[in-house]
């Protein structure tokens, strides 16, 4: 359950492309989108030390495994088919997720779907079907105030602590 807005809603943050391998397939279009089709691995598969205290720490998952399709105008993930790994003990099904444009800029989760079997080590096995839908999105809106207080080398001054901010009313939801 916990994988479900993890790794099946995989987006791909700048800070961790250097956790992964990209292979570029090809292009591809899906419905009116012109799309980038990659393969991606994570390079902790290929690190035996990593991945040996990974399994000590019983880390499983956390990673993805599989292919996205990236939109050749805007660079967002639009698709991901994959699995989260490694995999010692527990057993991940291949998932598929889709995202849509939500509020004309940014692709988000809005469905996923898996069915697979799952074997276990010992050779047992489970059927898993599985089907998410994202809905609901909304737009969230924030308020930052800078306070100058002193010099910068006033900022750890236990004597004069700085004042707390007044509380500021959360701004009205706004739904796309």
């Amino acid at each position: 359950i916990e994988d479900l807005g993890g790794v099946q809603a995989f987006s791909l943050e700048a800070s961790k492309l250097g956790d992964y391998t990209f292979a570029y397939v090809g292009k591809e279009k899906i419905d009116e989108l012109n799309l980038y089709v990659f393969d991606v691995t994570p390079k902790i598969l290929s690190d035996p030390k990593r991945l040996e205290a990974l399994k000590r720490e019983k880390k499983e998952g956390g990673y993805f495994q599989g292919r996205i399709w990236v939109d050749d105008r805007d660079y967002q993930i639009v698709k991901a088919r994959g699995k989260s790994v490694p995999q010692f003990k527990q057993r991940f099904p291949t998932f598929e997720t889709y995202r849509e444009q939500i509020d004309g800029k940014y692709w988000f989760p809005t469905y996923t779907y898996a069915d697979d079997e799952l074997t276990f080590k010992g050779g047992e096995s489970i059927h898993f079907r599985m089907r998410i839908r994202f809905t609901d999105f909304e737009r969230l809106r924030g308020r930052a105030h800078v306070i100058e207080e002193g010099t910068p080398g006033d900022v750890n001054d236990k004597d004069n602590p700085p004042a707390k901010p007044a509380p500021q009313p959360s701004p009205p939801k706004v739904k796309p």
